[in-house]
């Protein structure tokens, strides 16, 4: 494992994630009032079905599923496509983004006890797709940095071996989004309707 991670990569990556995190506190902040009740409004409807139990039905669990899944689709594409996979960390950006906005969104609609809510709705499924999404991000540009290498050099690559790498680092991501994904069905929405 230790072969697959380089720390400056990850540390990239992880502050690439932060910023995003950031500015997605940032954005909802500069929405206009009009915008912010409505989110307001759709957050506490939504957050009013988790505490009813409404969302855990198949095709909930299919809408989140596939929205960890396009994750490690797209970073895995771009890693192998090595020429756009700069494009790996805007997909951490954007998730970073996305969680900011959610937790602050969260924290608008409940004021203080809106952080407590928000720290619930993020543990621990959010937080294991946080670190799927470093981790599995800062594999990828290893890898899409050694094909660069590589193909600068003119070395041969043995693309069976590679082909095999990838294939089973994307079946353990997918594996790491399934368990996420029933986490935020199950857990979650009990922690988020016990707080409420």
């Amino acid at each position: 494992m230790k072969k697959l991670i380089d720390k400056r990569i990850i540390t990239v990556v992880s502050i690439v994630l932060g910023i995003g995190f950031l500015f997605g506190i940032v954005f909802l902040i500069t929405t206009s009032s009009f915008d912010k009740i409505l989110i307001k409004s759709e957050i506490t409807d939504y957050l009013s079905m988790l505490q009813e139990g409404k969302n855990i039905t198949l095709a909930t669990f299919l809408n989140s599923f596939k929205s960890n899944f396009i994750y490690v689709l797209l970073i895995t594409i771009f890693s192998i496509v090595y020429f756009i996979s700069p494009l790996i960390l805007f997909i951490n950006f954007y998730k970073g983004m996305v969680l900011g906005f959610y937790a602050a969104s969260i924290v608008l609609a409940y004021k203080v006890k809106g952080v407590f809510i928000a720290l619930a709705a993020l543990f621990p499924h959010h937080l294991i797709m946080c670190l799927l999404i470093i981790v599995y991000s800062s594999i990828m540009l290893k890898y899409s940095l050694s094909l660069v290498k590589a193909t600068r050099d003119g070395e041969n690559l043995n693309i069976r071996l590679f082909i095999k790498r990838i294939s089973i680092l994307f079946i353990i991501a997918l594996l790491m989004c399934l368990a996420s994904t029933l986490l935020e069905l199950f857990l979650n929405s009990f922690i988020i309707s016990l707080i409420l």
